[in-house]
């Protein structure tokens, strides 16, 4: 293998189609009122995604490497990419999400040891409301998606008819007992989490009420509603419904944020997982370690586009509620969205929930790796920091 440093150019990740209002309720500028400055400005940061993996099997055939990469919009621009490997690398893009990535791939004889550093200029544009008339495009795979969770009704009846017809071949011992009966249990634990999303969504409208409210009213209701009962905390017992989650009290990040995205899917407003890099609001020159993965939920108004909405940064500063409610803040980097995800090529064992770290495969097994993101400011507002 050779060791190569390359500099790639800019690929943009491009959304093809344009749902323009599919959804009605778009904002209006009363509504748009109140959203407070927070404390980071506009700023560029140098940004480093170093890899290493340790203890590669000798008699290993085949090494997979997958490292996330930020996409740019119009909130933040990916520019000055480099790439220093001793494997080729690939950008791709995921086959639902659309997210980017930079995949790696080498055979015999493996190293013992892989290390790849991703660095890049992020240059970051802060907004304090979504903007009227810069609706982000979506491709027709991600609206099919969207619509998909917006008309579960629709899935359960398929579902429950698919059961109706196994349970007949298997009374028939019509084919393979052990595959039907495999095949019925998946069916039984889908139907499973559509009852437990419908059933939370209901007990969430009957505390909030059913007045008729606009979208960005509804997402305003629910988030604020979620500060007052919900507390993150590192971990919990065990898995358990998105129910009993909410009841508790007590949430783990994901749960968090998966039940405001089921309960604004429930209402009938588009929302998705999104997920990044909250990065300290001043870093100076310095390079500074960033650990952590952070979630919040993006939610999509008519014509408007994505809008951010971050509870778990407003319930670690709950002065800022205001601002973390819509703000697209120039202190965090969306590294991609969706959960349950499918790398491009495809990886082992399925969707993972969030592809927030780099994978890692050495033919059928996935292996630990060690992962280190570094920040530097730039510039910060209309002053400049350090150089390159």
């Amino acid at each position: 293998m050779r060791t190569g440093y390359v500099t790639c150019s800019l690929l943009v990740l491009g959304l093809a189609s344009v749902i323009g209002g599919c959804w009605s309720g778009g904002p209006t500028a009363e509504e748009l009122e109140g959203l407070t400055p927070g404390p980071t400005p506009n700023r560029a940061i140098l940004v480093a995604l170093s890899t290493t993996v340790e203890g590669i099997p000798s008699d290993g055939r085949e090494v997979r490497m997958w490292v996330p990469l930020p996409g740019s919009d119009e909130h933040q621009v990916l520019t000055e990419r480099q790439i220093q490997a001793s494997l080729r690398p690939m950008v791709r893009y995921g086959p639902v999400h659309g997210n980017p990535m930079v995949y790696f791939s080498g055979d015999e004889p493996l190293p013992e040891r892989l290390s790849a550093v991703v660095s890049f200029k992020l240059a970051m544009h802060r907004c304090n409301g979504p903007e009227p008339g810069k609706a982000t495009a979506l491709t027709a795979k991600q609206l099919e998606l969207l619509s998909a969770y917006l008309e579960s009704s629709g899935k359960e009846d398929a579902l429950k008819q698919k059961v109706i017809e196994l349970d007949e071949r298997l009374e028939a011992q019509e084919g393979d007992a052990t595959a039907l009966s495999g095949e019925r249990a998946g069916l039984m634990a889908e139907l499973a989490r559509i009852a437990d999303r419908r059933e939370l969504v209901q007990e969430v409208v009957r505390k909030l009420g059913d007045e008729e409210l606009s979208s960005l009213q509804k997402v305003r209701k629910v988030y604020d509603h979620l500060l007052e009962k919900l507390s993150p905390v590192e971990e919990v017992a065990e898995k358990r419904t998105l129910v009993a989650a909410y009841r508790s009290g007590q949430v783990s990040a994901s749960e968090y944020i998966e039940v405001m995205v089921t309960v604004l899917r429930g209402l009938g407003v588009p929302a998705r997982t999104e997920h990044g890099i909250l990065l300290p609001e001043d870093l100076g020159d310095v390079e500074t370690e960033v650990t952590g993965s952070h979630r919040w939920v993006g939610v999509y108004i008519g014509s408007v586009g994505w809008v951010p909405v971050d509870p778990l940064a407003a319930e670690a500063k709950p002065e800022l509620i205001d601002y973390y409610f819509g703000t697209n803040c120039a202190g965090r980097v969306r590294v991609g969205w969706g959960s349950q995800v499918n790398l491009t090529p495809v990886q082992l064992g399925g969707p993972v929930e969030l592809f927030s770290e780099p994978r890692v495969e050495v033919d059928e097994t996935v292996v630990p790796v060690m992962y280190r993101i570094t920040v530097r400011d730039l510039a910060s507002g209309s002053g400049r920091r350090g150089g390159r």
